[in-house]
């Protein structure tokens, strides 16, 4: 017969949910990246390591940096937010391609935001 303290741990790690990771952005497809965006200087804490290129034929996903986050609505609209709680998700500014997930380049025409 098991001891009555080692049945109550077990009921109780059975009764009691495990605790939720941070959610993931809804969309792990980069060209379907959108809304408020927190930059961090830790690359662990980040959902993306992204590599800012020079030229928009260069990069992956042209972003366009909207200053309003209710309009940060279509792919490739980010609103840039100093508040971590505030963003969809967090990105880390790679200063290598080889080390980031994918390239960004910014645009200053919405309509061409998205993936190329």
């Amino acid at each position: 017969m098991m001891h009555p303290l080692v049945i109550l741990y077990v009921w109780l790690l059975g009764a009691v949910p495990a605790p939720e990771a941070a959610p993931l952005p809804a969309a792990r497809d980069i060209c379907q990246l959108k809304g408020s965006v927190y930059v961090t200087d830790n690359p662990q804490e980040a959902h993306f390591r992204v590599y800012i290129e020079e030229y928009e034929s260069s990069a992956k996903l042209l972003v366009y940096s909207e200053e309003n986050r209710l309009f940060a609505d279509q792919p490739g609209l980010w609103h840039f937010t100093d508040k971590p709680a505030f963003a969809n998700f967090k990105i880390y500014l790679a200063e290598s391609r080889a080390f980031a997930d994918f390239t960004i380049a910014y645009t200053d025409v919405a309509s061409f935001a998205g993936c190329r």
